[in-house]
């Protein structure tokens, strides 16, 4: 199992709580596969759900649980070593230069919930 060392935690406009691993492992004497880990972990129960009918909030929360977890992993394979550190830099300013915003949207959590939901009841398509 890789070892994660957390880089950075980044609190959201939304309340949310983003944190950033590196995950890289060895696979050559002088070469890494350079992984970034992006989390967020959220509390279904503090979640605030634009939906008003009970029932239907009541079997969300039932199905996905209390806590549900985003998780974004970017990899680069084949990075010598003298550029490990320069490379996890490089996707981790980028990843929040991309994601940043999105993740901090009010309704970030509520739709990541309602995508588990969707999910877990086999009613999204798979993409191919």
């Amino acid at each position: 199992m890789t070892e994660e060392k957390l880089i950075k935690r980044v609190n959201l406009d939304n309340g949310l709580e983003l944190s950033l691993y590196d995950c890289s492992r060895r696979i050559a004497a002088d070469t890494w596969k350079v992984i970034l880990s992006a989390r967020i972990e959220i509390d279904t129960d503090q979640t605030e759900f634009t939906i008003t009918e009970k029932k239907k909030l009541y079997e969300i929360r039932q199905t996905i649980g209390k806590h549900i977890t985003f998780e974004k992993k970017i990899m680069r394979s084949f990075i010598n070593e003298e550029k490990k550190e320069e490379t996890l830099q490089f996707l981790y300013e980028s990843f929040l230069d991309n994601t940043k915003k999105y993740l901090s949207d009010k309704q970030f959590a509520e739709r990541l919930a309602l995508k588990i939901f969707a999910d877990s009841l086999g009613k999204r398509k798979e993409k191919p």
